[in-house]
């Protein structure tokens, strides 16, 4: 057997790669309930190695945006968790899923209950 069959259908992953999917997964269902405590519908997409969760928002009939502009991802990023578009930008920590929730909000022109007196992101230019 050659060396590229023996490693065809194998991925090489990090260690603990497993156990961060297991956070994300977590911290994005969390995030869910945020958004649907908010009347925001999401659906949770765990096909791929790193999930995701997907917005949905009155943007959706827009055809310049994609699926992938309206999801969320909760990483890993140098110095803690947080959830971000999926470009890297980051939302909030983890830990915060009630400002994650209204900062989605604000992003997406949805209002906000305001329930954790946070700031809402800055809209992007």
């Amino acid at each position: 057997m050659s060396l590229l069959s023996s490693a065809v259908g194998r991925v090489a992953f990090a260690p603990g790669w497993k156990e961060g999917r297991d956070l994300s997964v977590a911290r994005l269902t969390e995030l869910q309930s945020g958004l649907s405590g908010r009347g925001i519908r999401s659906d949770l997409d765990t096909r791929s190695v790193w999930p995701r969760l997907r917005v949905h928002s009155g943007y959706e009939d827009n055809p310049a945006v994609s699926d992938f502009e309206n999801s969320v991802v909760a990483i890993r990023l140098g110095d803690g968790w947080w959830f971000a578009w999926p470009w890297a930008e980051k939302i909030c920590d983890v830990s915060n899923v009630t400002l994650a929730a209204d900062r989605i909000a604000a992003e997406l022109g949805e209002s906000t209950d305001g329930e954790d007196g946070g700031e809402p992101a800055d809209s992007h230019e």
